[in-house]
């Protein structure tokens, strides 16, 4: 059995919860200096696995593809790496780039789905060439044969394999499958989302209001506001900013997703939309031709920084009630704290 076999077995035990890291690394260590690897009983030492374990382990690496297949009865999503709210686009003067073309995804080991959208799904993966997981986005099963999503989703690599910066992910590699659907791969976050974190804290959750301080959000806030000043300074126009398109790390870290509707002033206006609550009203309106510029994004910003202060959220908004606001004279001026965040701050977390 070669090395990077028993390294997809021990990747799939860790994350099932048979062995420990440090067991990992020990048993990569032995199979590395033995010169050659054992067969698949190796997982049966002392410490390692028990029969039954590797059993399902192996019929784990048996049932997987050497490439990652879209199917219909995959497990139910377990984290939160891209926003899956209710994204809108439109297609307009076309700018295409070549195809893209190379290897294919057999190095990709599929373990599960880790969110889907409106066009793609991002799997989680192991890369059997490093040893490593990752994430790889490809377009839904029912969308492979569509030729404009599939540019979208090219485009969408190329954009963000562009943006080389810190709070924005990086991208390992693309291709194409058996089929001939693109896909790309890039590394695997499994931080929460803004989204999900201003969710707990409007709940009142405890561990959240003890983590997340509106000090805190706000030098987050402050680190996505650089990423995006970064990417126009690239001239590129996020166009969907929404809290469920940013990841906050144990760390510090700030991540900002999904870039596949992102304007580029070289392109025109191929691929304009957003979601609707974090859209400025130019966006929506169907009579606007001047090219969408950097004030779209501060206005998604400036929707982000309300909700992160009221604990508000305005992903739920239609295109009728964003379109309305304006003429209606809605007051930008938040009205009030968020629940707990007056006892919070009290409590010491301004000092953050």
């Amino acid at each position: 059995m070669q090395l990077r076999s028993h390294i997809e077995i021990g990747l799939l035990a860790l994350r099932r919860g048979y062995l420990d890291l440090g067991r990992l690394a020990q048993a990569v260590a032995d199979l590395q200096a033995s010169g050659q690897p054992p067969g698949a009983e190796y997982w049966l030492g002392p410490g390692l696995m028990t029969e039954r374990q590797l059993d399902e382990v192996l019929a784990t690496v048996a049932a997987s593809s050497r490439f990652v297949v879209p199917s219909t009865d995959r497990a139910e999503p377990h984290t939160a790496v891209v926003g899956v709210g209710p994204t809108l686009f439109q297609a307009g003067r076309a700018h295409h780039e070549p195809p893209i073309e190379g290897r294919s995804g057999d190095r990709y080991t599929e373990l599960g789905v880790l969110g889907t959208g409106g066009m793609g799904a991002v799997i989680e993966c192991i890369d059997r060439d490093l040893g490593r997981r990752v994430a790889l986005k490809m377009l839904k099963a029912e969308l492979e044969d569509d030729g404009a999503a599939a540019r979208m989703l090219e485009r969408e690599a190329r954009v963000t394999g562009s943006l080389e910066h810190p709070n924005i992910v990086p991208v390992y590699d693309v291709g194409v499958s058996g089929k001939g659907a693109p896909f790309y791969v890039m590394r695997l976050v499994e931080q929460p989302t803004l989204g999900d974190v201003l969710g707990k804290l409007g709940d009142g959750d405890t561990e959240a209001m003890a983590t997340y301080s509106l000090g805190r959000l706000l030098r987050h806030f402050i680190q996505i506001c650089e990423t995006v000043d970064y990417a126009h300074s690239r001239g590129v126009v996020h166009c969907d900013l929404k809290p469920a398109n940013v990841l906050l790390g144990s760390f510090g870290e700030v991540l900002v997703l999904d870039w596949g509707l992102a304007y580029r002033a070289a392109e025109g206006t191929e691929y304009r939309g957003g979601t609707p609550g974090y859209m400025a009203p130019e966006q929506l309106d169907p009579a606007r031709k001047a090219p969408i510029d950097a004030r779209t994004d501060v206005y998604a910003l400036g929707v982000i920084l309300w909700e992160m202060i009221t604990l508000e959220s305005h992903g739920t908004a239609t295109v009728t009630t964003v379109m309305r606001k304006p003429t209606a004279g809605v007051s930008p001026v938040p009205q009030g704290e968020g629940p707990g965040r007056r006892d919070h701050q009290s409590a010491g977390g301004q000092s953050e």
